[in-house]
């Protein structure tokens, strides 16, 4: 008799789908890649109601191709249940729902691993009941006050968020210990997160690109530029940063020995100062998505 395969509850704020963003296609790509090892359920977070009710089931549908099962818990129920909060940081306390935190109590002990996604998620673990817990931390930039939005807040209101901060460390170290392994992404990462727990209990798992997506095509003899172009998703802070950066500090330079090139920002959900970057007649240009 063949050996079932190990299930897997994965949980994430939104549909892991379509993959339109760094976070979303790793999770996307790794569960399409390795499906036929594990058997994985999804349970995340749809809207019940409005505009996005229908796209979101439309998602769902389209992950029955790679999900063993699909379940859902109405967004609506965070609002609902924020009064019923448990103390938590803002990054946590936005997304508890009583809803979910049953949802995960109830199917947990079927499954093998429970697999959180995303910070704001892995306070459930409180709530499983699988043997095994992963969580999966994608980026370190909210432990950072000045990598992070909360370098934005000036005079007052950074001094008044400051124990928000301090809060969502704490919070972070928490969730770390309750975890039997966490997963990052970099180098920078584990090293970061060594010095405060276990290395055994940490997995560096890179997140890469697949080639096949991308054949290679041997350059052009004409020797007409081309134009720069880099991809993002926007509202993940280390993506505005990056374009920021790179467009004030390192593209005039490249200007200044090769007049004529042109910059394109493209990718989803451009914020209000990536956006200002694209100045009329401008050498840069920002397409969305």
């Amino acid at each position: 008799m063949p050996r079932s395969k190990p299930k897997v509850l994965l949980l994430t704020p939104s549909p892991p789908f379509p993959p339109t963003n760094g976070g979303i296609l790793r999770i996307f790509s790794l569960v399409t890649a390795l499906n036929d090892r594990f058997d994985f359920t999804l349970l995340t977070f749809t809207r019940d109601s409005g505009e996005n009710k229908f796209s979101d089931a439309a998602k769902l549908l389209a992950l029955e191709n790679i999900f063993a099962e699909v379940h859902s818990v109405p967004k609506e129920s965070i609002t609902s249940g924020r009064k019923a909060a448990p103390p938590l940081p803002r990054i946590a306390r936005d997304w508890f729902s009583p809803a979910m935190a049953s949802a995960v109590s109830a199917m947990s002990p079927a499954h093998d691993i429970l697999h959180a996604e995303f910070l704001q998620m892995a306070f459930y673990v409180r709530y499983s009941g699988a043997p095994v817990s992963f969580f999966t931390e994608h980026d370190l930039g909210h432990l950072s006050l000045f990598k992070s939005y909360f370098r934005e807040w000036t005079g007052l209101r950074r001094f008044a968020e400051i124990p928000e901060w301090l809060g969502t460390r704490a919070y972070h170290a928490e969730m770390c210990e309750e975890y039997d392994r966490v997963v990052v992404l970099t180098d920078f990462d584990k090293k970061r997160l060594a010095a405060k727990m276990p290395e055994r209990r940490l997995v560096l798992s890179k997140t890469g690109t697949n080639l096949s997506r991308f054949p290679f095509r041997p350059p052009q003899k004409d020797h007409q530029l081309k134009p720069l172009v880099y991809v993002g998703h926007y509202p993940h802070f280390p993506n505005e940063d990056a374009a920021l950066w790179f467009c004030r500090s390192i593209f005039p330079l490249i200007l200044r020995r090769m007049p004529g090139v042109r910059l394109v920002l493209a990718g989803s959900q451009p914020t209000a100062p990536v956006s200002a970057l694209a100045v009329p007649g401008g050498p840069i240009s920002v397409t969305g998505e």
